[in-house]
């Protein structure tokens, strides 16, 4: 059936202090380019990303609604559909309601438990009530319950919010990742080395987990860190190795991040708490699609996707984790796992696919 095309904003909180895009704008960070920045790809509607800008105009009674603000200086203010994102600020609720109101759908997406925010992880300071009067997780949750349909990434964060309010729409659209804009890791014989991408400055004390496997294994691989940055705790302290065995790479924007994987094997740990059983599978699909076969906690997203499609390794115990491991330092079987773990990522887990749940929710939505 036909369906007209739909302007959609889109806007999140989630843009990068330290890098920049193609055209030297502020460029989005991993939650915000999963999430919405890169679905308008893939969409069929009309997508435009950018800041929010809540705008009174001559839309009604009260005389509000919101605008998209792109980087080039461009505000959008006809979009019948906006999307947000993390957008925690004291009066957003008030202009949600104000919005649809004046006829506008609001769809907000959700992609952390940030209720079982970690003390360790830096997200814990910025969003706490206690810490932070106008921007929290107490506004953020008003935001949620104002919205016209919440978006979640995994069914975790939608069973959450659920029971917030059982009459409010809540979709989960999970991640996909487009195989074709990773290049794909060559397993050659030789030296092996193990990698993660990540901020070191937003775990939950995750990294600790590689301390025994990693020093058992520390003398006879090399290791990588991409999304190293100054001011954060070292992959190499955080894992407990020497920093002569570890190469970094800077954080990436998301025209440049498929070329960050420039490792063999992929680590995925995850402590087994709340906020991390909320975690999407994204960093192990990146993985696959980029060639890289992985080794993941056992926590529900992970359990999934090697459960019903084979894909990733799991390891509960620091023997599982460095079996696992060790059986992937021979690359025949590196290669071979890497070949089937990426057709079947590359089938099941497009952005395409995610696209067309959002398009689907949308043009529901505007009935």
């Amino acid at each position: 059936m036909f369906r007209s095309t739909v302007k959609v904003g889109a806007a999140t909180t989630d843009w990068s202090k330290t890098v920049t895009d193609e055209r030297f704008h502020p460029a989005m960070g991993g939650a915000g380019w999963a999430r919405l920045g890169q679905v308008k790809h893939g969409s069929s509607n009309h997508w435009v990303v950018g800041r929010l800008l809540p705008m009174t105009g001559r839309y009604g009674a009260r005389e509000l609604r919101f605008a998209i603000g792109t980087w080039d200086q461009v505000t959008h203010a006809d979009c019948p559909v906006v999307a947000m994102q993390r957008h925690m600020e004291h009066d957003v609720a008030d202009h949600i309601v104000k919005a649809r109101a004046n006829g506008q759908i609001v769809i907000n997406d959700l992609d952390d438990w940030f209720w079982e925010l970690h003390p360790e992880n830096r997200a814990y300071f910025d969003t706490s009530p206690k810490l932070n009067a106008r921007v929290n997780i107490d506004h953020y949750r008003q935001a949620l319950l104002a919205s016209s349909a919440v978006v979640t990434s995994t069914q975790f964060l939608a069973d959450q919010i659920t029971t917030w309010d059982s009459t409010l729409r809540v979709e989960c659209i999970p991640n996909g990742v487009d195989a074709g804009r990773f290049p794909t890791r060559r397993h050659r014989s030789g030296p092996t080395t193990i990698g993660w991408v990540g901020s070191t400055a937003h775990r939950s004390g995750d990294l600790t987990i590689l301390r025994q496997p990693f020093g058992a294994l520390e003398k006879k691989v090399s290791f990588h860190h991409t999304g190293h940055h100054q001011d954060f705790p070292s992959f190499a302290e955080q894992v407990g190795i020497a920093s002569s065995r570890v190469t970094t790479t800077p954080m990436l924007a998301p025209h440049e991040y498929p070329y960050g994987f420039l490792f063999d094997v992929g680590v995925v740990p995850l402590v087994d708490i709340p906020f991390n059983h909320a975690k999407s599978n994204i960093k192990g699909l990146e993985y696959a699609v980029a060639g890289i076969p992985f080794v993941a906690s056992p926590l529900p997203e992970y359990v999934l996707l090697a459960e019903e499609y084979g894909v990733g390794r799991l390891a509960k115990t620091a023997r599982d984790w460095q079996r696992h491991l060790k059986a992937l330092l021979d690359y025949e079987v590196r290669r071979d796992e890497a070949r089937r773990q990426r057709h079947i990522v590359a089938e099941h887990f497009t952005v395409r696919k995610q696209a067309r749940a959002w398009d689907n929710l949308i043009w529901d939505l505007l009935g």
